[in-house]
């Protein structure tokens, strides 16, 4: 008894310890996308400031700028996820529900992405109306954007197909298992029956 108690007090320091560690990495994670986000905006005031005093031509500023927008478009929306991760949708749910348990976190990875992207498309707007990016990166942006949210949802749904295929196999192979041991149960009354019927036949020629 003393011997349980002590294994259960060890396996719940590891699990604490565990969680510890993980809490850890993500706030350390979170700090350095925190860190590069304030640097990148310390970049921008030095590069419009070198800009305004004619240090920069226009068109490498332009060029920069462009190019520091989309790190920091890439960084808030890693941050915005972090920070308040999103629950999932109903549909979210019964899709995982469908899906075998080892595949389960592969989809719920692919959610994430998903998630990631959608925040990314919010960014990439909020930068165009706010005159940040051009017209020209926005519609490239967007695009790209779209593609690879289609790219995911064309994932989940496979995988989603491929469980749901996976479970009507098992399921179909199950009831012809249930069909066998059930022919086979009815061969052998039916065997039964004729021998009781040859036996009742040979005593009654007695």
């Amino acid at each position: 008894m003393l011997e349980l108690i002590l294994s259960a007090i060890v396996l719940l320091v590891i699990i604490a310890a565990f969680a510890y560690l993980m809490l850890k990495k993500k706030q350390q994670d979170s700090s350095g996308l925190f860190k590069k986000k304030r640097a990148i905006d310390e970049e921008l005031k030095i590069i419009e400031a070198n800009f305004f005093r004619r240090k920069i031509p226009e068109a490498e500023y332009r060029k920069i700028i462009q190019e520091k927008q989309l790190e920091l478009i890439k960084i808030e929306s890693t941050i915005s996820i972090a920070v308040d991760k999103p629950k999932l949708t109903d549909v979210e749910k019964q899709i995982l529900a469908k899906v075998e348990i080892k595949q389960r976190h592969i989809v719920q990875e692919l959610f994430g992405e998903k998630k990631l992207l959608l925040k990314e498309r919010d960014l990439i707007m909020q930068r165009y109306h706010k005159r940040k990016i051009d017209e020209a990166l926005f519609k490239e942006m967007m695009n790209k954007n779209q593609k690879e949210i289609i790219s995911i949802e064309s994932r989940i749904r496979s995988t989603a197909k491929e469980a749901e295929i996976e479970k009507t196999m098992s399921d179909l192979k199950e009831k012809t298992m249930e069909f066998r041991k059930e022919k086979e149960a009815e061969e052998e009354e039916a065997i039964d029956a004729l021998l009781d019927q040859a036996m009742e036949y040979d005593e009654d020629k007695k």
